[in-house]
């Protein structure tokens, strides 16, 4: 006799949310190889939304954040 078992994977709970006021943001350096590649697609994601415009200043040192299961992910593209 063989038992199957089919694994139940639940889709992720994602809300965008401002971070509290108390949050503190880590601020160890982290190397990402991929930084390139992730500040153009958000550079292509945010002039497709029409959110640049010719006369504003783009920092490069932001982070994005979403709350995944209720727990508060920050991701920076540096």
């Amino acid at each position: 006799m063989v038992l199957q078992v089919n694994p139940i994977q639940k889709e992720p709970i994602v809300t965008w949310e401002a971070l509290p006021a108390d949050f503190i943001l880590p601020d160890d350096p982290v190397e990402n190889i991929q930084q390139p590649a992730l500040a153009e697609a958000l550079t292509d994601a945010l002039g497709t939304a029409k959110r640049i415009q010719p006369h504003m200043l783009i920092g490069s040192n932001f982070g994005l954040l979403a709350t995944v299961n209720k727990k508060i992910v920050v991701k920076a593209p540096d």
